[in-house]
């Protein structure tokens, strides 16, 4: 962890964030729904034990990360009064 903040260097810190990884991990390859899971903070959580553990590695994902996009295509149709105008919010952003 060449990147973790010393004043962050607590055992919590890094267990609790690999924790919510390997539950979300866990969730994914047990085919759970994901939908009602605080996916933003999960997600970020993820991308910064990476940041800790490989810097050069995080730019990387940070550059190809299609996560951010996805989740508020999602919130944009979900908070849509009609589907058929959801999938006109969503086609214009593709």
């Amino acid at each position: 962890f060449q990147s973790f903040p010393k004043s962050m260097r607590q055992p919590d810190n890094i267990r609790t964030r690999l924790n919510k990884g390997r539950d979300l991990r866990n969730r994914c390859f047990h085919h759970e729904p994901l939908l009602w899971q605080p996916l933003y903070e999960l997600h970020r959580d993820v991308s910064e034990v990476i940041k800790w553990i490989e810097p050069g590695l995080h730019a990387w994902i940070k550059i190809h990360d299609r996560v951010p996009a996805t989740l508020g295509d999602w919130i944009k149709w979900r908070d849509s009064p009609e589907p058929a105008q959801a999938e006109s919010i969503i086609g214009s952003n593709q």
